[in-house]
């Protein structure tokens, strides 16, 4: 079994750290940041904002994903060629990272492995559609990605994020769920 995506991150350099907090505690821990990443951003001295700030990048994620996997089903189901849509896409407008570095690696190769479970997607939905809720703001959006999300999850919570494709594009997910 493949490690943890966050453990495969830090172990390659890539893991993204986001910090919020004072700044004695920042250069204290800066060393241990730059053990694991090129990517360290400190994002405000407020306890809380880094923890906002991930919600709310997983958020988009799932986002994606959804729609993504959506969008492929539409134009696979007229009968146009993945690989031709990723091409396109990853060179157009509707490019993005989840295209670029899961859906085109997987999709063309049929492995799905993101190394994510289902479950963590939904988890980091959820937390956000709770969070937006609870503060009055809007999360339409949140709230449609969760719904499929949470049915997905409940199917097989284990299974890789990357088999979303596959739910979407066999219609598992109907707005009735």
């Amino acid at each position: 079994m493949r490690p943890f995506p966050a453990v495969s991150c830090a172990r390659e350099g890539t893991l993204t750290v986001i910090y919020s907090g004072d700044d004695a505690s920042f250069i204290r821990l800066e060393p241990a940041f730059k053990a694991i990443s090129e990517h360290i951003f400190r994002v405000s001295d407020v306890p809380g904002h880094a923890q906002r700030l991930k919600l709310l990048n997983n958020y988009i994620a799932g986002c994606t994903m959804v729609a993504n996997s959506e969008a492929l089903a539409y134009g696979a189901a007229s009968g146009l060629d993945m690989k031709t849509m990723l091409d396109v896409i990853n060179v157009s407008s509707g490019q993005n990272f989840m295209f670029t570095n899961w859906f085109s690696r997987c999709l063309l190769s049929e492995e799905y492995e993101s190394w994510s479970a289902a479950e963590i997607i939904a988890k980091d939905v959820s937390l956000f559609v709770k969070s937006a809720a609870t503060e009055g703001r809007s999360h339409h959006v949140a709230q449609a990605t969760h719904e499929v999300l949470g049915a997905f999850s409940a199917e097989d919570p284990k299974r890789d994020q990357m088999y979303l494709y596959e739910y979407v594009r066999d219609g598992k997910f109907s707005a009735t769920d």
